[in-house]
């Protein structure tokens, strides 16, 4: 339930409104809209919201990010997902990961459970170890996969340019559970620049 998109239709051009509130003391919400570039043009809106909590003042902390987005294509979806994590040490870090989404296209609930124990390797290169399940519900909910994966990330250029390797496992329901291996490839370049309002 990454909901990168792979390819061109990943290139989207518009304006957010960042809260400016801490997410650590209060609901954080960002409004935000623009266009999709694909042919044709696909105008978009979303609304997000994000809470950090610390857990009896431990290490876990829980964290929740939700979201509401149109596309003019696609229609409504709506996506939640709940976070709790802690650090094992200074360079380790375990996450649970819980994604419940809903999408207007296919007018069913998606849902899919992590365990994610990333570790970073030095300050340009980290590692992710996950094992992931991938279900729908339907009138009945069900499994549609499982997989175990390791994320390699390096940062090729100045936190502008990462490059991701990331060969899995998987177990898909429609092939009875029989193992199959795939590789993920990815080049991600980030272009960010925030303006503060200027106030007269």
């Amino acid at each position: 339930m990454d909901d990168r998109i792979s390819g061109v239709e990943s290139l989207r051009i518009g304006l957010n409104r960042l809260g400016r509130r801490d997410k650590s003391e209060q609901w954080n919400t960002q409004v935000g809209a623009g266009i999709r570039v694909r042919l044709p043009l696909d105008p978009y809106a979303r609304v997000i919201t994000q809470r950090l909590w610390t857990l009896n003042d431990g290490p876990w902390q829980l964290e929740s990010d939700n979201r509401l987005s149109w596309f003019n294509k696609d229609g409504y979806s709506a996506r939640t997902r709940w976070d709790i994590g802690r650090p094992v040490d200074e360079n380790r870090h375990l996450r649970f990961i819980t994604n419940v989404q809903w999408r207007e296209v296919v007018d069913t609930l998606e849902f899919s459970e992590a365990v994610e124990l990333n570790r970073r390797i030095d300050r340009r290169r980290a590692i992710r170890y996950s094992a992931v399940a991938l279900g729908e519900s339907g009138s009945s909910p069900r499994i549609e996969d499982t997989y175990l994966q390791t994320r390699y990330r390096r940062d090729l250029h100045r936190g502008i340019l990462f490059l991701d390797v990331a060969p899995a496992l998987h177990f898909p329901r429609e092939a009875d559970r029989e193992p199959r291996w795939a590789l993920d490839l990815r080049l991600e370049m980030y272009f960010r620049r925030e303006f503060d309002r200027v106030r007269m």
